[in-house]
């Protein structure tokens, strides 16, 4: 269990005197001194620290990690100051980049100092995260839900390898097995995953990317014998319409890849996760182990030998035909793939390819040079009035979400959120 953020001092109404560390990830040196980073640090410090009413006794800023002695009056003081603080900290220092032998900060440098973002990408990105909900779920239908997310730092921690590869398989097979996911397709690159899912609900889905990932993090940070955040951030979910054209174009995007990044010939050359391996043949089964750590730690406690057997349990999970395909027998859907498979490769045939071997042969904590970014669609869709329509069905969600929380916040009695939503988590009680 987490440590719950009470301050005695503060709950008999005193000033609480409080010792406050973090570290960066992998304990990296992106604390490391200059004046521009020193200037960033000290400028968040201060807005924060005034923004929030907090008393500043001491501080010292290590290149990895941090302290501060501070004095607040509530844990929810210090909790509102520490978002702000490392928030604007890890966004200034991670997103700007200054030219290595410039003696004077830039005017953009200066001006960001001790003000917020107001780039409009940030805005559109740091005001509101998307909402999870899922307009086919709402109507009472399966939804299809495009995901990724990314590694911490883009690095290759989901690099293809035996063992990896079977602990991604056998927690996506348990995951889904455990809470009713439907799976109809799913790539994993070296730094991020696509997963093409069927759900009932946001918080099914909410379930089995919180189990999914988690344990992939852990288990995978045990093998490369690290510690610290795995993923970037949350997953990314993306909604697709439920039409044929809608549905196999995303189907085919994730075929793609491996092949249009100019990693590999072919989908089935790919050495790590890739459903091409299952779609082109007859036999649908996704295998992975699964290891209970649990179960291996109480036998090492009682001084037995642990082989793998003890310990690990085979996990299989049958990939679904698309919603659209679901009356088409399985040997047509297999030809569809072959026949795709070959048109991506003819597709890409200019492009010269890294190879199977040169990418196993990669550094798990390599990142790539340049990554590709682009902001996310609300939604799949190729129907123009589709996409309408759900806009419009988001934004009065959105709408009543809002008006529920307004209420909340100002201790009303009539407020009630709309079906499908997370309401926010219940207020801070403040010491009597």
């Amino acid at each position: 269990m987490r440590k719950l953020r009470h301050l005695i001092g503060a709950s008999l109404g005193n000033l609480s005197v409080v010792e406050i560390t973090a570290r960066t990830a992998q304990e990296q040196f992106l604390l490391r001194p200059d004046p521009e980073v020193n200037g960033v640090i000290a400028g968040v410090l201060a807005r924060a620290a005034n923004r929030y009413g907090v008393v500043l006794y001491g501080h010292t800023v290590p290149s990895n990690h941090f302290h501060l002695l501070i004095g607040v009056h509530s844990a929810r003081q210090m909790k509102r100051f520490m978002n702000y603080f490392m928030g604007n900290c890890a966004r200034k220092i991670s997103g700007e980049k200054v030219p290595p032998k410039c003696s004077e900060p830039s005017e953009r440098f200066r001006n960001s100092i001790t003000t917020l973002l107001v780039d409009p990408f940030h805005i559109r990105r740091f005001v509101m995260r998307k909402l999870r909900h899922l307009i086919g779920a709402s109507l009472g239908n399966l939804s299809v839900v495009e995901i990724t997310a990314r590694t911490a730092q883009e690095q290759f921690l989901l690099r293809p390898d035996p063992e990896v590869n079977g602990v991604i398989a056998g927690v996506l097979a348990r995951a889904a097995n455990r809470y009713g996911v439907v799976l109809y397709g799913h790539t994993v690159p070296s730094n991020h995953f696509h997963l093409l899912i069927g759900v009932h609900s946001a918080r099914q889905m909410k379930r089995f990317m919180n189990y999914f990932m988690g344990n992939c993090a852990r288990k995978i940070n045990r093998l490369r014998k690290r510690s610290g955040p795995f993923w970037q951030k949350r997953y990314t979910h993306i909604e697709v319409a439920q039409d044929e054209q809608s549905l196999v174009a995303r189907l085919d995007y994730i075929l793609q890849h491996g092949v249009k990044e100019g990693l590999v010939h072919s989908p089935l050359d790919w050495p790590g996760l890739h459903c091409a391996h299952q779609l082109a043949t007859l036999d649908w089964t996704v295998r992975g182990h699964w290891e209970d750590l649990t179960r291996k730690f109480r036998l090492e406690q009682a001084g037995k030998t642990v082989e793998d057997e003890d310990v690990r349990t085979e996990e299989i999970l049958e990939l679904q035909p698309l919603p659209c395909w679901e009356g088409k027998p399985r040997e047509w859907i297999v030809e569809w793939v072959r026949a795709r498979i070959e048109e991506i490769i003819k597709s890409f045939a200019k492009k010269k390819p890294m190879g199977a071997a040169r990418v196993l042969s990669q550094c798990w904590s390599a990142s790539p040079r340049r990554s590709k970014r682009a902001y996310a669609p609300q939604f799949h869709c190729r129907d123009p009035a589709m996409k309408s329509e759900w806009r419009l069905l988001y934004r009065q969600f959105v709408r009543a979400f809002r008006m529920a929380a307004g209420a909340l916040a100002t201790a009303s009695d009539d407020f009630g959120f709309p079906q499908g939503a997370f309401p926010p988590a219940a207020e801070f009680i403040e010491a009597s």
